[in-house]
């Protein structure tokens, strides 16, 4: 099994943060470890918003140490530019061609409002096996963890 990870911002990246970050999780992937054993671990930072963390897991399991020394790390680099990975809060959608995201209850309202619905699409940033991201990463919004909203 291979894990996923993924991390949103609460607000859209600078080019100078994704290439600053680019550089940080080089260094920390580089020497990630589980047990001793080096994590095949990868990342990439998408649409100036998400940061991805991917470990291949056939070689070594990634641990609850490993795993808490990945978020710690992560922790340091959204002090560092003043941005929050972990507000699970956020929400982050697509018009026609146009990423944007905003708080739950903005989303609330814009269903509300009738400008979201069923078939917006919307990220979903649940997943933890990585054969799922390229299919259900990106889906409708009534498949997705915020279903119980558009019945309001």
């Amino acid at each position: 099994m291979n894990k996923i990870w993924i991390y949103q911002a609460d607000r859209f990246l600078t080019d100078e943060e994704v290439a600053w970050m680019n550089e940080q999780m080089a260094g920390f992937t580089a020497q990630w470890k589980a047990h001793g054993v080096k994590l095949n671990a990868e990342f990439d930072v998408l649409q100036h918003l998400f940061l991805i963390v991917k470990v291949d897991e056939d070689r070594q399991n990634a641990t609850g140490c490993s795993i808490d020394e990945s978020v710690h790390f992560i922790k340091q680099m959204q002090e560092h530019i003043g941005v929050n990975f972990f507000n699970r809060q956020r929400v982050a959608y697509k018009v026609g061609n146009e990423l944007k995201q905003c708080s739950l209850p903005a989303f609330k309202k814009l269903i509300q409002e009738g400008l979201v619905d069923e078939n917006t699409p919307v990220f979903n940033n649940t997943l933890t096996d990585v054969s799922d991201f390229d299919s259900k990463w990106l889906v409708a919004a009534g498949h997705s963890w915020l279903k119980p909203l558009l019945a309001l």
